[in-house]
């Protein structure tokens, strides 16, 4: 009696502790010991103190490795038969690991109230694995909810750990022998194995969870552009979550899907002309028999036919890609940047001139899509009036110096460029933009030589060399273009000098002006040279004392001026009359400074001139006896540069750089 009577006070002091515990409305509890212990499980038993035939909904055991448990944060086994005397008990065989203390209380519930046993301990020996009876759905979809009933279960979510194969699946609720959960939507394999492990314990089931498996009959139609909508047929397209079209890597938007039928747009980044067709949907694939096979692009019109560099060109046609990067377009080859596209247009920005060199101005303009290329029959004009040309060959450079000092003689049809403190000499041929090495000059490196083209020969002389101290020459030469040889001709008649200006009226060539001589001097001579004789002539000594001058011929006239005088720089040019043999004084060049290096060409009678170090190039109107200013690039740079003309255009290039550029007035 005693005994018993310790029994009853122990409850009443556990059940007192308890705020869950309603001692008026449920019967007190005891949890006996635990016994049975084995590897297998333990067994759980209690006693009801003080009566058993209350309105009991539920009752069990609940037990965890801290203190306390409770039935909502804990393991539990509800009993399901009817509570039908003062003991009940249950051989637990889920979730127990081998090693561990668990802590163990009894409890009863009815509608509203809970109560509980006292607390009992036990080291643990472990526990059987859970049981899958079944489960069902066994064919689903990836996010599907599947519910596995069976045996062993833990009503701790964290503790059943679920997997279809080795993807692990999220838990939604469970019981001790039902576990709900949704099929991995990562989980990659038409069928899996479907598990539950508690405690490192494993429970497979017998059969496979098999996923939904599209299937693709067919598709139309099989050719189209960017906007076509392509209705593909088949069976299983349930699970829209999952769902995917590709036109091989490429995915398509989904326009409307049914159970039986899919209606995509053709993806705008396919960049392929055929592609494969394939339908995805929980990570396995069906593929359509035949390619899509993208429209060949049609090419309309382009504008404008004349561009300038730096503008926007605008392509007309068909089937073109409505993403801009998708869309190649070429132009002389080159690719230019797009802008702007649709299924019907492209806008591109054509490239100024200091981003590329174009090959010409007359290019070809092509469009390439998915891989085809398509190009217009008529060509592109660059419609710049200057037109930036290949690059000189680097040997034309300057050697030793900082600047230019390049010489230049124009032909008929072509240039003669070099002798820029050196002995290089090559040809230019403007109208095939190629450059070709000649014979090199024998008379020794030299820079501020002079001299012109009569007919097929080169005749060229005086300049100065730098070192050891500044040496002047008076020496004359004649390059044979047909026989690419240097003859050495009789010396020039004047002084020794540097920085003249030379010029051709009429077959005639003159030199005149520069510094030099045995002791600095200043030069306002001017001599007529004759080939057939090899004999020169003086003539009117030109006006002013003048060099790093420039002389520009028209067919009967020469027009001299803008160099420097001393330390000046000079703005006034005067006309040559060989009829007469007079210097006429024109109007001053309109502006000054900078000009110890004058650079100009004459197109067609018209003198253009420029005082170089980056200044604008004028026109002089003989009529009007006036300068004006015509637009030129802020890309040239003419500082010391070399200027001529041929056919109609002006040229202008070398100095600070190996740039060359062609000046096209009727554009």
């Amino acid at each position: 009696m005693k005994s018993y009577f310790s029994i009853i006070i122990m409850v009443l002091i556990v059940a007192a502790c308890n705020k869950e515990q309603h001692t008026d409305l449920l019967p007190l509890l005891y949890t006996e010991e635990v016994t049975n212990i084995t590897k297998e499980g333990a067994f759980f038993s209690a006693k009801v103190i003080n009566g058993y035939n209350s309105d009991i909904k539920e009752y069990g055991f609940v037990w965890s490795k801290v203190n306390n448990p409770t039935i909502d944060r804990s393991d539990k086994y509800i009993i399901y038969k009817p509570l039908e005397s003062e003991n009940f008990n249950q051989l637990v065989t889920t979730t127990l690991e081998a090693g561990e203390v668990y802590y163990v209380r009894s409890y009863l519930k009815n509608t509203s109230l809970i109560t509980y046993g006292n607390e009992v301990s036990f080291e643990s020996m472990g526990s059987k694995a859970p049981v899958i009876t079944y489960y069902e759905p066994k064919i689903g979809n990836l996010g599907d909810t599947i519910t596995i009933v069976g045996q062993n279960f833990s009503y701790v979510q964290t503790t059943n750990e679920v997997k279809f194969n080795t993807s692990y699946a999220r838990v939604l609720k469970e019981s001790q022998d039902t576990i709900v959960a949704l099929v991995p939507p990562w989980l990659a394999s038409q069928k899996s194995e479907l598990s539950v492990t508690i405690n490192g314990n494993r429970a497979i089931a017998d059969q496979q969870f098999e996923l939904v498996t599209p299937e693709v009959f067919d598709y139309s139609p099989k050719t189209g552009n960017f906007e076509t909508l392509v209705t593909i047929t088949g069976e299983n397209f349930s699970n829209i979550s999952t769902l995917k079209v590709f036109f091989d890597e490429f995915e398509a938007e989904l326009i409307e899907v049914s159970d039986e039928e899919i209606i995509v747009n053709v993806p705008d980044d396919l960049n392929k002309k055929s592609s494969e067709v394939r339908v995805e949907m929980n990570s396995v694939s069906s593929f359509a028999t035949e390619s899509f096979k993208l429209l060949p692009v049609v090419l309309s019109e382009f504008s404008p036919k004349a561009i300038l560099t730096g503008t926007t060109l605008s392509i007309t046609g068909e089937n073109f890609s409505p993403l801009a990067q998708n869309n190649d377009v070429y132009v002389g080859g080159i690719q230019v940047e797009v802008i702007k596209a649709s299924n019907n247009e492209i806008q591109v920005q054509l490239p100024t001139q200091d981003e590329i060199i174009y090959p010409s101005r007359n290019l070809s303009l092509a469009v390439q899509i998915a891989g085809q290329q398509y190009t217009f029959d008529e060509k592109l004009i660059i419609n710049d009036q200057w037109f930036r040309l290949k690059n000189a060959p680097e040997e034309l450079l300057t050697s030793g110096f900082s600047y230019g000092y390049a010489s230049c003689f124009a032909g008929e049809s072509k240039a003669y460029i070099g002798l820029n403190n050196s002995s290089v000499f090559f040809e230019y041929d403007p109208n095939q933009d190629e450059w070709k090495r000649l014979k090199d000059f024998p008379g020794g490196n030299r820079f501020n030589g002079v001299g012109f083209v009569i007919e097929d020969n080169v005749f060229f002389g005086t300049g100065s060399s730098p070192s050891p101290y500044h040496v002047y020459y008076k020496d004359w030469w004649e390059y044979n273009i047909q026989n690419n040889t240097w003859t050495k001709l009789q010396d020039f008649a004047g002084k020794e000098r540097s920085s003249a200006v030379a010029f051709k009226i009429n077959n005639s060539g003159y030199i005149g002006t520069g510094y030099g001589g045995g002791t600095l001097e200043y030069f306002t001579d001017v001599w007529r040279y004759d080939e057939m004789t090899d004999d020169w002539s003086k003539v009117a000594n030109y006006p002013e004392q003048m060099f790093y001058g420039i002389a520009l011929s028209t067919s009967s006239n020469a027009y001299v001026g803008l160099g420097r005088r001393f330390a000046t720089d000079i703005s006034f040019m005067y006309r040559y009359d060989p009829g007469n043999d007079l210097w006429i004084k024109i109007k001053d060049f309109p502006q000054g400074g900078d000009n110890n290096r004058s650079l100009g060409f004459v197109i067609n009678d018209q003198i253009y001139a420029s005082i170089g170090y980056w200044h604008s190039f004028y026109s002089y109107n003989i009529m009007f006896q006036s300068w004006s200013e015509i637009e030129t690039s802020d890309l040239i740079d003419n500082r010391n540069a070399i200027a001529f003309s041929i056919d109609g255009k002006g040229y202008v290039g070398l100095g600070m750089n190996n740039w060359m550029w062609e000046f096209d007035p009727s554009r």
